[in-house]
């Protein structure tokens, strides 16, 4: 399955029916299929779009579509990643999970880029940190287990041990214990010039994780690849439109991403936009205007 072509409509299809008739389940967690599937890490697997290894959990229904895939689930991220970014660049990974997201992005920016890896469940962050090292990805690569926000703190992460990537910081006080600190305090990044690309995907926690990186934000060539969800914002006492408003002062412009499996191929297209959705959830990209990411985005771009 690992090697069915999946760029049109009809074999995309295909693939997503052959893999429910297995039993893979669908994009939430379902104790009942999960039921079905062995304990325990599967031997590594071979990404389709990168060369690194992948020990994953057939009972977490993000792995195990990666499992028979090879591929993230979230198609759209992947191709924004495979688009934008270029050897030399610098990929901050805010909320990297088990590092399916860093290894892709580490086979685009090669053994001149650097690859920054954030994860605060330290359960989760042995998985990355085993996924970074056990695969030759050959660029300078900083690992950190703590969360990111707006000031130096401690807190409990709510987490569930049938997804690795709902761990949230939204939802009062949790059960595992992680540290704070905003990026500009743990991040540096020593050449000026260097592309940065920087994927946040906390769970509601995104205003937080900006508030603590206006040193990051400044940089002339900076894009934030964001997954906004409006509820889990909104459980904080922040919301799409005040994400929105914090890049814009910062002087950022929104694209929306919008991916598409078609008839006759995959597309992808960024379509400009001045101000927040009221959408449970959707991804954009923020860029700086003339960045070089900018650049890159315009034969898509609308």
């Amino acid at each position: 399955m690992r090697r069915w072509p999946r760029f049109l409509r009809k074999l995309d299809w295909w693939w997503e029916r052959a893999y429910r008739a297995i039993g893979g389940g669908g994009f939430s967690i379902d104790p009942d299929i999960e039921a079905n599937w062995p304990e325990g890490f599967q031997l590594p697997v071979q990404g389709r779009l990168h060369p690194f290894k992948m020990r994953l959990n057939l009972k977490d229904w993000l792995e195990r579509r990666a499992y028979f895939s090879g591929q993230l689930y979230q198609r759209d991220l992947e191709k924004v990643i495979t688009t934008i970014l270029r050897k030399g660049d610098c990929f901050i990974d805010i909320g990297a999970n088990i590092g399916l997201v860093s290894l892709l992005a580490a086979s685009r920016i090669g053994k001149s880029g650097r690859l920054i890896a954030v994860e605060a469940n330290p359960a989760v962050f042995a998985r990355l940190k085993g996924h970074l090292e056990s695969n030759p990805l050959g660029m300078p690569i900083i690992a950190l287990n703590l969360a990111l926000g707006d000031s130096s703190s401690a807190a409990f992460m709510h987490v569930s041990s049938a997804h690795t990537g709902t761990g949230t910081l939204t939802l009062g006080q949790g059960s595992v214990p992680v540290s704070i600190e905003p990026a500009d305090r743990v991040i540096a990044i020593p050449d000026d010039d260097q592309p940065v690309c920087i994927k946040i995907d906390v769970e509601g926690y995104e205003c937080r994780v900006l508030k603590g990186m206006s040193k990051l934000l400044s940089r002339r060539d900076v894009a934030l690849i964001v997954e906004v969800s409006r509820d889990m914002l909104v459980r904080i006492g922040d919301s799409s439109k005040s994400l929105h408003e914090l890049l814009a002062a910062a002087g950022f412009s929104c694209y929306l991403i919008r991916h598409r499996i078609g008839r006759w191929g995959e597309s992808l297209r960024f379509e400009r936009t001045d101000c927040a959705l009221d959408e449970w959830q959707y991804d954009a990209i923020y860029v700086k205007p003339g960045s070089s990411f900018e650049r890159r985005m315009m034969p898509y771009a609308r």
